[in-house]
């Protein structure tokens, strides 16, 4: 009983972590994003990926050692949905990911770098996509817990 809440107080703690990770870098995006930000973007980036595979850890306990039996999630359209949800963050996180690194090699080569508007743009979009996308997910997660969308 104890483990079984501890594996569910992690996964909570590791998806308010993801969160407020991705809602940090929303709002560092926000202003001038010179070399001293993109570090601090980084930082976030790598606490939001780590977050997302505690998350996807936790989960996987939750589904096949605890809560309801592994069947009842692999019926349920909802959860289905809440992992290709998570998918698809997953692949757009890639880009913001890899535009942050390609900036702070740039910023490394020159003190006075900043990143332009346009990139900044694109990264901001992406990034409230993945927030936009994990309302849904959170939708789905409770669907799921509710057995709505149980196939039989």
């Amino acid at each position: 009983m104890i483990l079984h809440a501890l594996v569910s107080v992690g996964h909570f703690i590791a998806a308010f972590a993801l969160v407020a990770a991705l809602v940090a870098e929303w709002t560092m995006l926000r202003g001038r994003v010179d070399g001293a930000v993109i570090e601090r973007l980084l930082r976030a980036d790598l606490i939001y990926g780590l977050s997302a595979i505690t998350v996807l850890a936790f989960g996987l306990c939750r589904v096949f050692f605890f809560d309801k039996p592994a069947a009842y999630y692999l019926h349920s359209v909802p959860f289905w949905a809440k992992l290709v949800l998570f998918a698809v963050i997953g692949l757009l996180s890639i880009a913001p990911t890899l535009a942050l690194f390609r900036a702070r090699r740039a910023a490394r080569v020159d003190v006075n770098y900043v990143m332009a508007a346009s990139e900044m743009g694109m990264l901001r979009r992406r990034v409230s996509i993945e927030l936009m996308l994990l309302a849904l997910v959170l939708l789905a997660a409770s669907l799921t817990a509710k057995g709505v969308g149980l196939l039989d």
